[in-house]
This record gives C-alpha cells, sequence and structure tokens, in this order.
C-alpha cells in the first residue's frame, strides 16, 4: 500500500484515488508525515506490537531534501512498513480480523485488516 491518497468524487459519488502526480510534492509530503507519525505512535501500541527499533526508525524518517527521488523513495520506505505490518498482523490474526480478497496466487489478492465479528 502507497502512503494514503487523496480522493476525489466522480459525479456518480464513488471515491476516485488521484496519482501522486496530481496533488503536488507538499500535500504529499505532508501526508506521509502524517502516515510515519501516526505508524510510530500506533503500531507500538497494537497487537502484534511494532516496537520502533534503530531499523525501523531509519525506515520511518525522511532522508534528505523531500522532493522528487527523496520522496518516492521515502514513500516505498512506509509502502514497506505497511505491508509488512499487515502481513504479521495476518498471521497473528489470520481470518478472525483480516479479510482476503480475490482468488490465488496466479490471479492475486489481498490482505486486509478486517474489524472482529
Amino acid at each position: 500500500m502507497s502512503a494514503p491518497l487523496p480522493v476525489a468524487r466522480n459525479r456518480q459519488t464513488e471515491l476516485v484515488l488521484l496519482p501522486a502526480r496530481a496533488i503536488g510534492p507538499e500535500p504529499r509530503r505532508r501526508g506521509l508525515r502524517q502516515l510515519a507519525a501516526r505508524l510510530r505512535r500506533d503500531l507500538a501500541r497494537k497487537r502484534p506490537q511494532l516496537t520502533a527499533n534503530g531499523e525501523l526508525r531509519r525506515l520511518l524518517a525522511p532522508r534528505g531534501v523531500l522532493r522528487g527521488g527523496a520522496l518516492k523513495d521515502w514513500e516505498d520506505r512506509l509502502d514497506a512498513v505497511v505491508c509488512g505490518y499487515i502481513a504479521a498482523y495476518y498471521w497473528w490474526w489470520g481470518e478472525k480480523r483480516c479479510r482476503v480478497f480475490g482468488d490465488d496466487w496466479r490471479r492475486g489478492y489481498i490482505v486486509t485488516p478486517w474489524p472482529p465479528q
């Protein structure tokens, strides 16, 4: 999952995700900073717990001036943390708190946390 993308509504009121290039660098930087702060804060309180050791702090921290390739690199690192945590969450909770959408390895699927039933 990439950093949360801004959404716009089309005429049928369906949500449409906007690509990063459509919003400009400053809102993107702001959104990534918010995501990184939230990952540091919230995942330390969840189960499974993700504590910010040195390596995780490095992954979550921005490097240099955040524009162009550096901004994309940071977005990719945050995406890796989110994907890794979702994999751990699925391993921890299984289908009790996750849903799998899709059918198999060949065609693809998505695992997402889901509220407990």
